[in-house]
């Protein structure tokens, strides 16, 4: 339904990867908030409720990987893993001092731009850390994705046509 909805809105090349609401497809607007809004606006009149959307580029999500603040043999816990969650634009100062103080042995929280990384030491179930508390410490939405899921993304886009 999801892929329908964004052929609807003229998109092209839609495609939905691992049924995680996570949609690819071709623009031609320049600008990502007016993608954003164009988005929200309709999903909600289709859906009947709001869905906050984060749109980005080819060559955003390619460059991610790049920015993992953490090392790699801090990423190779058997238990828990990284995630990144995907918020609107940079976190202003106060608001990101606010994430890194809910950081804990069992949790690290940095904000990379306009993406946050996490990195859970734990069972994802156990940590005392969720979308929400990070909302409410930012004071502004936020969704996050597995780094799995995000280098799937990125895998997919690389191997379709440059647009």
């Amino acid at each position: 339904r999801l892929r329908s909805l964004f052929g609807g809105m003229g998109f092209e090349n839609v495609a939905t990867v691992v049924a995680s609401g996570n949609v690819l497809f071709d623009a031609t607007a320049a600008r990502i908030a007016t993608l954003e809004r164009r988005i929200e606006r309709a999903l909600a009149g289709a859906l009947g409720y709001e869905v906050r959307t984060y749109v980005r580029s080819g060559r955003q999500i390619a460059a991610l990987e790049s920015r993992i603040p953490f090392a790699p043999s801090e990423l190779a816990a058997p238990i828990g893993g990284l995630y990144v969650g995907f918020i609107s634009t940079s976190l202003p100062h106060a608001a990101s001092k606010r994430l890194r103080a809910l950081s804990s042995p069992h949790n690290t929280l940095t904000a990379r731009r306009s993406e946050i990384f996490w990195l859970c030491r734990t069972r994802f179930s156990d940590s005392a850390i969720s979308g929400a508390v990070v909302e409410r410490a930012i004071g502004g939405s936020v969704t996050f994705r597995k780094i799995t899921t995000v280098l799937a993304i990125a895998s997919r886009l690389a191997a379709r046509e440059p647009t």
